[in-house]
């Protein structure tokens, strides 16, 4: 789906950047981080989801809200701080003796650039098999994660830049999905001007993998 997006535009931040050198090392680090497995708590509901945040970002990604079509959360609700690996579980109610519904719906985030400004992104994975009817799947003007579980069949996910999960369940992919924003500039700590854009994939699976970065130009 083509971007509605002016890439030629550019939106003026009033936080302190980056350099460029760092940004490089801090990527370096988070990368380097070892992401913990799907612990045994959340092994013991039946057929939960392990999500993984990578923030490539100097920005806090935020929880905002969520949108359960069945399940909830295991543990607390998702966020993720700058230059830091997050994780969270997803599950439903029913532990493994029995049978359910898999956890299924989306979850609203919002990368805080500064003040002013956040970005805002939608992402919905659903299976290729037993899925929720599409109708609990709203529109929302808030960014957001989704996700999906399948009894039998692939995962798949995809990426769209505001909230209009509907949209987004149409452009699903075993592959996973990517969006970039427009261009941000601002003073970094140098004392340079200097440019950026966020870069987000999603890719698909048990574990769930969201990667956001501040890619400079």
């Amino acid at each position: 789906m083509p971007s509605t997006h002016d890439f030629d535009a550019e939106t003026q931040l009033s936080c302190t950047l980056t350099t460029k050198g760092n940004l490089q090392l801090h990527k370096k680090e988070v990368n380097a981080k070892l992401v913990p497995g799907i612990p045994w708590g959340l092994w013991s509901y039946w057929s939960p989801l392990w999500v993984v945040i990578r923030n490539l970002t100097q920005f806090d990604i935020a929880y905002v809200d969520s949108l359960f079509q069945s399940g909830e959360f295991w543990g607390d609700a998702p966020s993720a701080n700058p230059w830091d690996v997050s994780t969270f579980g997803l599950r439903n109610s029913t532990t493994f003796v029995g049978i359910g519904y898999r956890p299924s719906g989306a979850i609203n985030f919002s990368v805080l650039l500064d003040e002013s400004y956040q970005y805002e992104f939608s992402m919905v994975s659903k299976c290729q098999g037993i899925s929720m009817p599409k109708e609990n799947l709203e529109a929302n003007d808030s960014c957001a994660q989704g996700f999906g579980n399948p009894m039998v069949g692939s995962y798949k996910a995809s990426l769209i830049e505001g909230g209009n999960m509907q949209e987004a369940t149409k452009l699903r992919s075993k592959s996973g999905g990517k969006i970039t924003s427009d261009k941000y500039v601002g003073v970094d700590a140098g004392g340079q001007q200097s440019k950026f854009q966020l870069y987000v994939t999603v890719i698909p699976g048990k574990t769930i993998t969201v990667t956001i970065s501040q890619n400079p130009l």
